[in-house]
């Protein structure tokens, strides 16, 4: 009674507070899908101020673990000493169904429980538009991917047809929540009928006992596995390269969410009242508090449009809010506008008032693809009177969380459209034209250029940081230089030649004058002439750089290398003195062609060779699979050790691979027939470099080393043994695949008694002293077969020990071969070696390892290299450890071959005449 008393006390204030005269006041819209960073069990709802039924008796931390990890939960301090004993015995007993991390939550067999979503007929398949999010915002949403994908709660997913967004919320205590904006899949679901019971209720009156647990029935929903058909459906896409993703359990989902689910409550929006009594309400209602950060799950949406005409130039813009209230401004521009620059005045002062209402996440839609699509970088903006409006909203655009630009058709943005032409006294009726139009006036102002032979160089030059984020000022953009138009000064390499070409009579160096001989002014062009007569126009530094960006990566470009640029230049009639030096150097800066670059397989340091000197003292584990088809007994991995000195093969099948079997399989097949190893060599896949291993290890008394899967030459051992085992098995299955499990014991008898070309004896002979007896030799009966039993007993033990004396020598002459098949394999691999070193604090590009892999959203136009890095530590044998340049500051450790020099972009074009 007590607790349904309590329970019936929360549903009321749930229902109070949020009821205000009879009518039910609107519910903040949530997603249905959160993850958080805290613990299992433990972690609280930042946006909820109702406490949740909790324990009145003071609580006691036990640990209810084995004494290696810890494993705390708690139960009343009041409890009597006889009974917390019997109850800490029984947690103890039971502690396998409770869960402390991901990784304890294998998931419930889909015989009983799985999850379906069933989709209303009605219904079609949503992809949302993509999120742009501030590169710290990123670094967080990929470290929780990992976090999911390590605990296998989410798998990549491709071709899909829903597809869902991730949003960020902040919490009150500043940490990032990484929500996944299900809606849409939530609205296309039908409903339960039921409301969904309180879970801990139900237990603990079934139980029958006065004790209360404090069972929270909430958590465990991923341990439920999603219907293979239904995973799909809950894929969500991921910002930047990181990728698409389906979720294979069921979410965890908000504890919020649960606990409002058996209410009907439903948003009910006020009705039309007077101004003075919202008025009031505020005034009553208002309580002082300390500011905070809100989110809104619903972005602001802008629309914009410019009209020019020869009344004159309005902008329009209509800006919806996330709770769907339209507003609409529209303002006439003083100044004469171009189409474009109506366009982006539009633009940049709905920016401005977006950030005056205090949006973080916007929508931006317009009917100018140009606008657009250079604030995308799809076009590049070269034109002088627009890269002032392109530098200030870019600028504005900066000071937003996130940004989803969208090109509209006119028809979707008629309202601004309207609002322009209004602005603008564009087919004004009577009535519009009595409504107040603010006049605004023009952001750029038109300065007539000078018509002079020189053409005018530009300087690039940028905001400081703290004049982009300063909100507490209006931005003045005439304090905002963006290009600076001089004249030819003396820094123009082509103003000393103008000067002696227009007065010759003037005194010049002897060096000018000789230059100038090769030079003519045409049409207040400098241009030069060649040897056969060909005239060059003269370009500036700007022009330069716009010619060779142009040239190299524009709309024609094909991404050349330097010297085919300078012939392309040259044959379009253009000329500067470094041509060829520029052009160079802008193609080796460039970042497309850098990360885009075919990758060398040239070895970049001499080959090492390892020699084990003794049998059975170094050991190489590998796994093969997964096998398809499955064998009959439905095996399909095959574990492979192979001994560095003998060459001796083990290897057993697996229908799964985890750490129990790779310790069960060590000491089975290698410590309980040939002793203890000094040191097993592996790769870093999970099942080699996991903690049981590593402390299976530690406690044998062998060494645990890793090669990376990237360089196979430091676990070639059992790779060669890989193929000789895969080989063998296909001729010998013939036309039964599901048998490979049984032939599996016969290859491994053949390869034992085969020659090896390192050691020129068989794995056989170099461990026992003597061949094997094969099956040949029983049927046509060899020589040795014949006269065993004629051999007297004291003579044959007298050959068996002179066996094994002889093993040692057998055993040294196949270390000597060994070894100097080792040098000559050292001696033609190094031959191809093709020196490359890094110092400490280099930049440099890294190979994307694998090598076939391939980004989910670029596919087949997936770059070869990523960065850049930053070299930190310089190893032995040309391996470095590298860091790279984000805020996450990941750090790797790689051999040098998978790296190259990093190129800076070329930024501007300085033309010496030397």
């Amino acid at each position: 009674m007590a607790l349904e008393a309590i329970m019936l006390q929360e549903n009321m204030a749930v229902e109070a507070n949020n009821c205000e005269d009879g009518k039910l006041l609107p519910i903040t819209q949530k997603l249905d899908c959160i993850y958080d960073e805290e613990p299992l069990g433990f972690e609280k709802d930042p946006s909820s101020s109702n406490q949740k039924m909790q324990a009145q008796d003071p609580l006691e931390e036990i640990d209810i673990g084995d004494g290696s990890i810890k494993r705390p939960t708690y139960i009343s301090a009041n409890i009597p000493k006889d009974l917390r004993d019997k109850l800490v015995e029984l947690l103890k007993e039971f502690k396998d169904c409770f869960a402390w991390d991901y990784n304890e939550m294998p998931g419930l067999d889909r015989n009983l429980v799985e999850h379906r979503l069933p989709i209303r007929p009605d219904k079609k398949p949503v992809k949302q538009s993509p999120r742009r999010f501030a590169p710290e915002i990123l670094s967080k949403i990929k470290e929780e991917i990992e976090r999911l994908l390590r605990s296998k709660f989410i798998r990549t997913a491709r071709y899909v047809e829903w597809l869902a967004n991730i949003v960020h919320v902040i919490k009150k205590n500043g940490s990032l929540r990484i929500c996944i904006d299900f809606r849409d899949l939530n609205n296309a679901t039908p409903k339960d009928e039921y409301s969904m019971p309180v879970a801990e209720m139900l237990i603990d009156s079934a139980a029958g006992f006065e004790y209360l647990s404090m069972l929270d029935g909430y958590s465990g929903y991923n341990q439920i596995f999603i219907a293979e058909e239904d995973v799909a459906k809950t894929a969500f896409r991921c910002p930047g390269a990181l990728g698409t993703y389906e979720w294979v359990v069921m979410p965890r989902i908000g504890r919020w969410a649960l606990a409002l689910s058996e209410y009907s409550l439903s948003y009910k929006p006020l009705k039309a009242i007077k101004g003075q009594i919202v008025a009031d309400f505020i005034v009553d209602h208002s309580a002082i508090e300390s500011p905070q950060n809100y989110i809104a799950l619903e972005p602001w949406t802008l629309y914009f449009d410019g009209s020019r005409h020869q009344h004159g130039t309005g902008i329009g813009i209509l800006i919806i809010s996330p709770q769907k209230i339209p507003t609409k401004f529209k303002y006439r521009i003083n100044g004469i506008c171009s189409n474009n620059e109506a366009e982006y005045e539009a633009l940049i002062a709905g920016l401005e008032i977006l950030l005056s209402l205090g949006a973080k996440d916007i929508k931006i839609k317009g009917d100018s693809e140009l606008v657009l699509k250079q604030l995308t970088k799809e076009y590049k903006c070269i034109k002088e009177h627009l890269i002032r409006y392109f530098v200030i909203a870019n600028a504005l655009l900066k000071r937003f969380d996130s940004i989803d630009i969208e090109h509209v058709p006119r028809i979707e943005n008629q309202e601004a459209n309207d609002l322009a032409q209004i602005a603008s006294g564009y087919k004004v009726s009577k009535e519009k034209l009595e409504q107040l139009i603010e006049i605004k006036e023009k952001l750029i102002s038109n300065e007539p250029m000078q018509l002079e032979l020189s053409i005018p160089k530009l300087e690039g030059a940028e905001m400081s940081p703290n004049d982009i984020n300063n909100s507490d000022k209006e931005m003045n953009y005439d304090e905002l230089q963006i290009l600076v138009i001089d004249n030819l000064i003396d820094g123009d390499w082509r103003k000393p030649i103008v000067e002696y070409l227009e007065n010759p009579i003037g005194s010049a160096p002897r060096k000018i004058k000789y230059r100038a001989s090769n030079y003519v002014i045409i049409g207040n062009e400098l241009f030069k002439k060649t040897l056969e007569g060909v005239l060059l126009k003269c370009l500036s530094e700007n022009e330069a750089y716009i010619a060779i960006s142009d040239v190299h990566s524009g709309a024609c470009g094909s991404h050349q290398s330097g010297h085919k640029m300078k012939w392309l230049l040259v044959r379009q009639g253009m000329y500067w003195p470094s041509m060829l030096k520029d052009c160079i150097d802008f193609a080796k800066g460039c970042q497309d062609c850098q990360k885009h670059a075919g990758i060398q397989h040239v070895p970049a340091s001499e080959l090492h060779s390892i020699i084990k000197p003794w049998p059975f003292r170094g050991w190489a584990l590998d796994l093969i699979g997964e096998i398809k088809p499955a064998s009959s007994k439905n095996q399909k991995y095959i574990i492979v050790g192979v001994d560095y000195f003998t060459k001796w093969i083990e290897a057993i099948p697996l229908s799964n691979v985890d750490q129990e079997e790779v310790i069960s399989f060590i000491q089975n097949h290698i410590i309980y027939r040939f002793g203890i190893p000094e040191t097993i060599t592996t790769d870093q896949g999970s099942v080699f470099t996991g903690r049981k291993m590593q402390e299976f290890a530690r406690q044998t008394g062998f060494k645990l080393l890793t090669s990376t899967p990237y360089y196979a030459q430091a676990n070639g051992q059992v790779e060669a043994a890989n193929k000789i085992i895969i080989g063998l098995i296909r001729k010998h299955i013939a036309q039964k695949p599901r048998n490979w499990n049984k032939t599996l014991n016969q290859v491994l008898w053949a390869c034992r008694n085969s020659p090896k070309e390192s050691t020129n004896s068989t794995p056989f002979r170099l461990t026992y002293g003597h061949d094997a007896v094969l099956p040949v030799e029983i049927y046509l009966q060899s020589i040795r077969i014949q006269r065993q039993m004629e051999i007297a007993t004291d003579h044959y033990w007298s050959m068996m020990f002179d066996e094994l004396v002889d093993l040692d020598e057998e055993r040294l002459r196949a270390l000597d071969t060994l070894s100097r098949q080792k040098e000559r394999v050292a001696k033609a691999y190094n031959k191809k070696v093709k020196s490359k070193t890094f110092d400490v604090g280099n930049l440099v590009w890294k190979v994307i390892l694998p090598m076939d892999k391939k980004d989910r959203v670029l596919g087949k136009w997936s770059p070869n290299w990523e960065g850049p890095f930053k070299i930190i530590r310089v190893f032995s044998n040309g391996a470095y450890e590298i860091e790279e340049l984000t805020s996450e500051k990941r750090t790797l450790n790689i051999n040098g071959k998978y790296l190259k020099k990093y190129k800076p972009t070329l930024l501007e074009v300085n033309i010496s005449t030397e």
